[in-house]
């Protein structure tokens, strides 16, 4: 068995156990969100299943300020404006806003 199979293996094996856990509502939910959009990277999904992945927790504002990263490191500068105003029309607090305004 080749390292790279091996390394895809594994990587498949946790973010199946990522999926678990981030169902099952664990208290470190938000942070297996982040690490299974990490993974989803290095194991090269396509943008189109990692941007799928985040808009489904875009209320956490950490994952949201990922995918306009991400967005904008893979040229998709137009989709990130949108994103980033669309978090300033629903930011819930006044850091929030501050934030999204600052980026």
């Amino acid at each position: 068995m080749t390292r790279v199979f091996a390394d895809s293996i594994i990587l498949n094996q946790r973010i199946d156990e990522l999926d678990q856990l981030i169902k099952n509502q664990s208290k470190a939910r938000d942070s297996y969100i982040e690490e299974r959009i990490f993974l989803m990277k290095k194991r090269r999904d396509t943008f189109e299943d990692i941007n799928t992945y985040m808009q489904k927790y875009k209320e956490i504002s950490s994952i949201r300020e990922m995918q306009i990263e991400y967005m904008i490191s893979m040229g998709k500068v137009e989709q990130a404006i949108f994103l980033l105003k669309e978090s300033k029309k629903i930011a819930r607090n006044a850091q929030l806003l501050k934030k999204w305004s600052d980026f």
